[in-house]
């Protein structure tokens, strides 16, 4: 019993926290920006109600999270559409610093450019730029996007 009291607090907690703050926000920002009406069905609070009296292990069932859901979907969906990997809603930055904003990135690598911003080396940058360049390297790719905003932020707002 102890456990499924932790479980519940976690679930209450990532309600209350994770959902609103992190997910429920990024779906409206982004329904919002391309003007689409969004709607998350199971957040009605009939559900929400009916499925904290739900026992846990219907809603966690030998590792199998939303076990009840699950098994009312295969009713409609194929087992193999509900049993794949998640697939996440990343950006491709990568591929946008390789083309879009490829001439942009430049800019911030000319000599010129970083000899009179006065921050960074010039050497070690230009291997970096180099390094990114031949090799697609996640780490790499996130340094180069954060050295990007920074540069775009530091052009708009310092120069």
């Amino acid at each position: 019993m102890a456990n499924e009291d932790w479980r519940k607090q976690r679930m209450l907690l990532d309600m209350t926290t994770y959902l609103p703050d992190e997910n429920l926000t990024k779906v409206d920002r982004e329904s919002m920006r391309f003007s689409l009406e969004a709607r998350c069905p199971l957040l009605d609070y009939r559900i929400v109600d009916f499925s904290m009296k739900i026992p846990f292990q219907y809603k966690y069932n030998n590792g199998v999270k939303k076990y009840i859901l699950k098994d009312i979907l295969y009713d409609y969906v194929p087992k193999e559409m509900m049993e794949r990997s998640k697939i996440g809603f990343s950006i491709p930055i990568y591929k946008w610093l390789r083309t879009t904003l490829n001439s942009e990135l430049k800019q911030y690598f000319e000599k010129d450019f970083v000899e009179n911003q006065g921050l960074f080396k010039y050497d070690s940058l230009i291997k970096f730029l180099s390094d990114f360049t031949r090799k697609e390297q996640i780490s790499s790719t996130q340094i180069m996007w954060s050295y990007f905003v920074f540069q775009r932020w530091y052009k708009q707002y310092l120069v």
